[in-house]
């Protein structure tokens, strides 16, 4: 909840506005504390019920089938419905289609406007209902509706409250839902993982379908799984080769599946598509038979997935003793499963039917084993070249993907020894003239196993590579029926790939597609969880005339980003500035949804309770309770950019550093304390000091000072040299370098934050103008320019360098940070000093790139350097800032 700069007493406040606040205080916290969609939905059904003085409450979060699904539902009993489609004639799907509030008086009203089952009706109140969106923009997340018994409008206080609940709500379901999708997608991506590894492992068909059956059981928190595969000899009958959990006792009664009836699984295998039935309904009336023997052992679900291996198909089906919907990433987690069972059962078969094929056997096992801990795309193209070049003794091979955009094959890989392995193009368009085009448009292998053939079929293959082709070879990269890329190699002499051969580069072009899913798969991960912390951190840090801050987040490993480090920037009430930096224990989702409400808690508290000591002992109390904190530190410091006086407790943390104008520094340790673990004797002290003009405060996280086997006093010395050799750089440049030079050189070094104030010289005087990005503008503002700059009594050539200056970045600003938007302002700022001007230009756009070839590219900067003791560019999604440092008292005849 957001408060104006004055200081609040509760003393003043109506007991309405108290309780409405101490409420509204009570979902913040609740809010904070809970980390999945249920736990949010019980906070503010909870505290939403009393308020409204409601007799009925839901919440529901919008599913990309545009569905309602319902996380909790109070007063209705069992008659309200688990989900509903957007297209339902309710009034809580009518908030969310409008994007806002539907209120109606009583049960009249709503009989009258919407088709409800009567059922509940009955079950609501009879007088007001509620239902309101829940956005982020303009963009629905869920819905929120209550019932009451008394017909009445709802009041200005209610409406807000509601309101007020259903924004909150929206914010930290946005925040749950990507807690709990990063969840999913970190379980199936290490679910994949270890498929591979075991099916990398397998020797036999059954040991595959075991691994598989055992993950998807484990990572879908299924009922049961079957993996079901044709006879050769009878492609009507099905062996059962795998079976777990509920699944197992039918598989032993019956160890064989019908595969010419019409249950779920045949449907599938027949199809040769995924079928899936969510519930008992779409279970009978797809079909009644797997109706019946689901019903015999509790399964209200089946997802059934088609599975080719060679020549025989099969199924791998899924049991679920509930009705509900597969996520999409679930869907996508079973068709990767699928695949690499597929691809799993189909080594296991021809290891077991090709045993004298020794060498095809171990080129397929080292490729497999080596894809399974692959998880980059490039990783996966090298192994493959790799393996594809010496089963073929090719000269040299490249491995494309894709790029949907553009229309074109990118290579992703190329690998070899001859000369010819440079001769392979970055990029090629899908054209049928090259082999691997070829192999990628018709979605087949592709040969020209003579010269004459590889210029008569593919000329722009045999075109490129010259003499150095004689033959080509090439195969399509699909991922079930999608082809994503293809593979080539290119040989010095004329020769034909045999029927063995080609088999073998299509298993291994097969496992090579999987392991690219599965690296993209990984891709999404780190995406969804850098998300999750940009998410986590604040947007920007603050802003104040008084004081320059720059912040960064480093993550700790290149697996996870999101950790337990952060750090925050705030006004508070009074105009003093909040600073703080935090860590808690451990890495990953758990260290970051602590992180999160600690943060949270930090800045409910820091509005009302501005005293460093206060504020964390409000804190080490927050984690006795729902913050569930088990240990954790932080630097809390409040700043007056006025007077320079500074306050700060550290709880358990590494001590400030203040570096003076001057290049001396020293550690403030005189306010430390223990670490946050809610712990009842916790009883925090505070200290002060004073930053003068030019003096650098530096806080930060334990990971850029600690390494391990060396001690704390040897990082804390290594970062106060640093820090006094870059006390004059820009805060964001030291922030910048102090990461890179100071951050250890090991795979699983802890994450870093750092956090740097500099309070700012005193200005003599002020020049601000803010302008339309236009240029016609650019001549009134260098107008009003020269007049302030005669009034500053400095020399015309020092009047005239300030102007050029000025002139040349507010010029680039009006040139460049609009190209792709419309056109907005453009922010001056001049402050004079003792003995220099600082000048700021701002911009809020995104900078075009200037081409190579432009002769005048850089000429504006240059000017800049040329007439500055210094020139700084800082870009960010916001915009550009150019600060410059002028020195004025200058001779420059």
């Amino acid at each position: 909840m957001a408060v104006g700069r004055r200081s609040w007493s509760t003393s003043g406040l109506t007991s309405d506005f108290a309780d409405h606040a101490a409420r509204l205080h009570d979902v913040t916290a609740g809010l904070a504390a809970a980390a999945t969609t249920s736990e949010i939905a019980d906070v503010v059904i909870t505290q939403g019920i009393p308020a409204l003085s409601a007799r009925t409450g839901v919440l529901g979060v919008l599913e990309e089938q545009d569905e309602l699904r319902f996380l909790r539902s109070v007063g209705y009993g069992d008659v309200f419905p688990e989900r509903l489609s957007l297209d339902e004639p309710w009034p809580i799907t009518a908030a969310v289609r409008t994007r806002t509030m539907v209120e109606l008086r009583d049960v009249v009203e709503r009989r009258a406007e919407y088709a409800v089952p009567e059922r509940v009706w009955k079950a609501s109140g009879q007088g007001t209902l509620v239902a309101v969106p829940l956005l982020i923009g303009n963009r629905p997340v869920g819905a929120l509706g209550f019932t009451r018994e008394e017909s009445r409008p709802l009041s200005a206080d209610e409406r807000g409250l509601v309101e007020t609940l259903a924004n909150q709500a929206a914010l930290a379901l946005e925040r749950a839902v990507l807690f709990e999708a990063d969840h999913r997608a970190r379980e199936q991506a290490e679910g994949l993982q270890r498929v591979a590894s075991a099916v990398a492992r397998a020797a036999t068909m059954g040991d595959v379908a075991t691994a598989v059956a055992s993950e998807a059981l484990a990572v879908l928190n299924a009922s049961g799984v079957t993996v079901v595969l044709a006879r050769a000899s009878d492609p009507s009958v099905g062996d059962v080769l795998a079976s777990r959990g509920l699944a197992a006792e039918h598989a032993r009664s019956e160890p064989t599946v019908n595969l010419a009836g019409n249950t779920i699984t045949a449907q599938s295998v027949r199809l040769a598509e995924p079928v899936y039935a969510e519930s008992e309904q779409e279970l009978e009336s797809g079909s009644p038979e797997s109706a019946r023997v689901a019903d015999s052992f509790g399964v209200r679900g089946i997802a059934s997935l088609p599975l080719v291996v060679g020549d025989r198909r099969g199924a791998f089906s899924v049991l679920l003793s509930e009705s509900r919907r597969f996520y999409p990433e679930e869907r996508r987690f079973l068709e990767l499963l699928a695949r690499s069972c597929e691809q799993g059962l189909l080594r296991a078969s021809l290891f077991e039917a090709e045993q004298a094929a020794r060498t095809r056997a171990d080129i397929l096992g080292a490729l497999a084993a080596t894809l399974s801990g692959a998880v980059a795309v490039s990783e996966v193209g090298s192994a493959f070249l790799d393996n594809a070049l010496r089963l073929l003794t090719a000269s040299s091979g490249a491995l494309l993907l894709l790029d949907e955009e553009q229309d074109t094959l990118n290579a992703v890989s190329v690998g070899g020894a001859s000369p010819s392995r440079d001769l392979w193009l970055p990029s090629i368009p899908v054209d049928e003239s090259y082999v691997t085009g070829a192999a990628f448009h018709q979605a087949t292998s592709v040969a020209a196993s003579t010269r004459e053939e590889l210029e008569a079929n593919f000329p722009g293959t045999a075109s490129g590579f010259g003499g150095s082709a004689r033959s080509a070879y090439a195969g399509a990269l699909k991922l079930g029926d999608t082809t994503i890329g293809a593979f080539g190699l290119v040989f010095e002499d004329e020769r034909d790939v045999s029927v063995e051969d080609q088999r073998l580069l299509e298993t291994m072009a097969d496992l090579c597609a999987q392991a690219i899913g599965r690296a993209r798969s990984y891709e999404m991960e780190h995406q969804i969880a850098h998300r999750l912390q940009q998410a986590m951190l604040p947007p920007g840090v603050i802003r104040h005339p008084g004081v320059e801050v720059a912040a960064s987040y480093h993550a700790g490993t290149e697996a996870m980003e999101v950790g337990g480090d952060w750090y925050d920037t705030f006004s508070l009430p009074d105009g003093r500035i909040g600073l703080v930096v935090g860590d808690v224990v451990g890495q990953g989702i758990e260290a970051a949804a602590t992180m999160g409400r600690l943060r949270s808690a930090l800045a409910a508290y820091a509005l009302y309770e501005t005293s460093p000591a206060e504020l964390m002992a409000r804190l080490n109390h927050f984690g006795q309770g729902v913050g569930r904190v088990d240990f954790a530190t932080a630097c809390f410091a409040v700043l007056d950019p006025e007077s320079g006086a500074l306050t700060y407790t550290s709880a358990g943390h590494p001590p400030p550093l203040l570096v003076a104008a001057d290049g001396t520094s020293r550690w403030l340790t005189d306010g430390s304390t223990e670490p946050l673990y809610g712990s009842e004797t916790f009883d925090p002290v505070q200290a002060t000091a004073h930053l003068q003009p030019g003096d650098l405060l530096l806080l930060y996280s334990d990971g850029l000072v600690e390494r391990r086997g060396e001690h704390i006093e040897t990082g804390l010395a290594r970062l106060g040299e640093a820090a006094r050799s870059l006390h004059n750089q820009p805060v964001h440049e030291i922030c910048a370098t102090l990461a890179a030079d100071l951050r250890p050189a090991v795979e699983h070094a802890d994450d870093i934050v750092i956090l740097v104030v500099r309070r700012k010289w005193a200005a003599r005087a002020v020049f601000q103008r803010v302008f339309p990005a236009r240029p016609e503008e650019l001549r009134l503002m260098r107008l009003e320019l020269r007049a302030w700059l005669d009034d500053q009594e400095l020399s015309r050539s020092d009047r005239e360098a300030v102007v050029l200056a000025v002139g040349e970045a507010c010029a680039n600003a009006v040139e460049h940070a609009y190209v792709e938007a419309q056109a907005g302002d453009v922010s001056v700022e001049l402050s004079m000093l003792d003995d220099s001007l600082v000048v700021a230009v701002r911009d809020f756009g995104s900078w075009r790139a200037v081409p190579h070839d432009d002769p005048d590219r850089g000429r504006g900067y240059e000017i800049m350097r040329a007439l500055s003791e210094r020139v700084d560019i800082e870009s960010g999604p916001d915009g550009t800032i150019v600060t410059m440092y002028l020195p004025h008292g200058v001779d420059r005849s």
